[in-house]
């Protein structure tokens, strides 16, 4: 079975999603699966080697955060988004800006990622659905955290999902 793990990571502390999602992806392997972790928002922080190394971040945390605080840069090209969702540049900035971060600051974008294709990170699932096509559909895709809900419509879709969180293929899984 082609699995795909949504999993966010924190850049910079260990909230315990990435190890349990990295623990099942290595679980799925070891019976025979293909599992793959994809990172969101800021690269994994694990204390074990990753089941998926080296796996692109979507929703990268720098270009997500400007596309909700800065109208113009939605439309952002697609080279800039890479050159701000480079790991090394999460990194650096993953400890300085969660100090700095906080509910009221994010409010906003959370609701934005809630609402899906009508939020402002459109962009973004249109680019996961991309990679996911080009890599095999998924038979299941995992998302970690609620906050993820807001892809599953589209994701199912044009993943060719229909009813009750079910495919063709398998199961979507929020």
């Amino acid at each position: 079975m082609n699995i795909v793990l949504l999993t966010p990571g924190t850049g910079s502390y260990h909230c315990g999603v990435c190890m349990r999602d990295n623990a099942l992806a290595k679980e799925l392997h070891r019976q025979g699966h293909n599992a793959v972790m994809l990172p969101m928002y800021l690269p994994l922080t694990l204390d074990e080697e990753a089941a998926s190394p080296e796996m692109p971040i979507f929703f990268g945390g720098v270009s997500t955060y400007l596309r909700e605080k800065v109208p113009w840069l939605r439309h952002m090209p697609r080279w800039l988004d890479r050159l701000l969702s480079q790991r090394f540049l999460l990194r650096l900035l993953a400890g300085k800006a969660a100090a700095q971060t906080g509910g009221p600051d994010v409010a906003e974008m959370t609701l934005s990622m809630l609402r899906g294709e009508q939020g402002n990170q459109a962009a973004e699932i249109e680019e996961l659905i991309a990679w996911l096509r080009e890599h095999g559909k998924p038979d299941v895709v995992w998302f970690s955290t609620a906050l993820q809900a807001g892809l599953a419509r589209r994701m199912k879709s044009e993943l060719g999902g229909t009813g009750a969180g079910l495919s063709p293929r398998g199961r979507f899984l929020y």
